[in-house]
């Protein structure tokens, strides 16, 4: 048994990426919840299924709305993120 059975994890990504992630999340063990593809769909879903964390593209829906989407989720359910990126000339902007 994976050492995370049944972590419910919130994935916050478009759907075009989101399909090879929720898979490599799966077969690692975590309960995927989602792909929610933009900040309101995963607020609805983290009320829905009590996310114990969020994996979040840093910017769905917008530049910036990954970071308020991550504290919007802390702050209303204590579900702490990641935040992610794919592009590697991103650097220190996040």
């Amino acid at each position: 048994m994976s050492e995370h059975a049944g972590l419910r994890t919130l994935l916050v990504s478009q759907a075009a990426a989101a399909a090879d992630t929720v898979l490599a999340l799966s077969e690692a063990g975590f309960e995927v919840v989602g792909p929610a593809p933009d900040a309101a769909m995963a607020l609805t879903l983290a009320a829905q299924s009590h996310a114990d964390v969020a994996l979040i593209h840093v910017e769905v829906a917008g530049p910036r709305e990954g970071h308020s989407l991550a504290k919007a989720l802390r702050d209303d359910w204590g579900v702490p993120s990641v935040l992610f990126d794919a592009r590697p000339d991103r650097g220190e902007e996040l």
